[in-house]
């Protein structure tokens, strides 16, 4: 993200970086759904929106592609990016052979009311699905919600934009400063709700994101302290995993018992070396690079190394902090030997596996 409130890219991780959004990218401002043509006034660079630019990455990696390196080269890569009163897509954020130029599309209609600098709405959280399905929550400072489903595909998309926060009355109106995804099980989401004022309810649980027309949100503050800022959320991603983290005005708070069911949830402070800073962003790198130093013979993994940023104490990751690391190979019911042990030219490699799947052997 760049100190101009737009999104900035980098083809050599990250020795330079330049903008690939501004007023010479091509952009397309109509937004197709069923009957309906919705044509934009506003620019993909409408210098009106929030003071912080709210954007997601997009990018879903079969299991079986992991360890196929040409595989994951041609897996699609998606951004949702709000800028004026649109969530605006591309689908090519690092461009083609040969072509580099980023091509946005417009995803929504208007999604948010203007007014004087008081009085405006403006985009400031979403979050994807992370699967096939491609659900889009889009929240604002004045605790609007809607739920776009096709995100990735703008023929579909703006024909399937629904406001939830109308239809339910489990939601505050305030400001929205996160949401976020169980990527695990998509079904769930947290949205969360910064601020300084007086509000006891902070953390929200959704458990019918996806599946339901109106989805069901319940309140999962517990005992947090008292009208605590909470400005981010993450859920570990493994399916199933009960982990859900907070990133707050004072520190990272965790709960890790079943968060479906809210008398269970019991939040801890889990801050350790970060301190009581406020935590703007957390993020767990859902894969790994087995070996950077090799060009081809690499495999990709999953991880559970948590990044969190603050403000003031810049960057911290963990990998303690979620309790537990890539599974022992005992524990991922993976049987190994080598015979004989130690071997002079020959030797047998044994491995038995709960289910097919690529291995990569390296000997040294």
């Amino acid at each position: 993200e760049g100190s101009a409130g737009g999104l900035q890219r980098s083809f050599n991780t990250g020795a330079a970086f330049e903008l690939f959004y501004n007023v010479t990218a091509p952009y397309d401002t109509s937004c197709i759904g069923g009957n309906n043509l919705y044509i934009g006034t506003a620019s993909l660079t409408d210098s009106d929106v929030s003071p912080v630019s709210t954007w997601v990455l997009d990018e879903v990696i079969p299991a079986s592609s992991l360890q196929d390196d040409s595989l994951i080269k041609e897996t699609p890569i998606y951004i949702y990016f709000a800028s004026g009163n649109f969530v605006w897509n591309i689908s090519n954020p690092f461009g083609t052979v040969g072509d580099s130029i980023a091509n946005w599309t417009r995803i929504t209609p208007d999604l948010v009311t203007r007014g004087n600098f008081l009085q405006s709405e403006y985009i400031t959280a979403m979050d994807v699905s992370g699967d096939d399905d491609h659900v889009l929550y889009v929240g604002t400072n004045f605790g609007s919600v809607f739920r776009v489903e096709n995100a990735n595909d703008p023929q579909l998309a703006c024909g399937t934009v629904t406001r939830i926060d109308t239809a339910t009355t489990d939601l505050p109106r305030s400001w929205i400063s996160a949401i976020a995804f169980d990527k695990g099980s998509p079904d769930n989401v947290v949205i969360t709700y910064g601020g300084y004022h007086d509000q006891a309810e902070r953390v929200y649980l959704c458990t019918d994101a996806k599946s339901t027309t109106v989805p069901s949100f319940t309140d999962i503050t517990s005992n947090l302290p008292a009208d605590l800022p909470v400005y981010s959320a993450a859920f570990h991603p493994d399916a199933g995993n009960t982990i859900l983290l907070l990133g707050t005005e004072k520190g990272v708070y965790a709960n890790t018992a079943d968060y479906s069911n809210p008398s269970n949830v019991l939040w801890s402070n889990e801050s350790g070396a970060i301190g009581n800073a406020p935590i703007y962003d957390l993020n767990f790198r859902t894969y790994y690079k087995s070996d950077w130093s090799l060009e081809e013979d690499y495999f990709y993994g999953l991880d559970y190394t948590l990044f969190a940023g603050t403000h003031g104490r810049g960057a911290f990751s963990s990998r303690t902090l979620v309790s537990n690391d890539r599974p022992s190979p005992d524990q991922a019911g993976i049987s190994f030997s080598v015979g004989p042990n130690p071997a002079d030219a020959a030797a047998t490699v044994r491995m038995e596996l709960q289910a097919p799947t690529q291995v990569a052997i390296r000997i040294f």
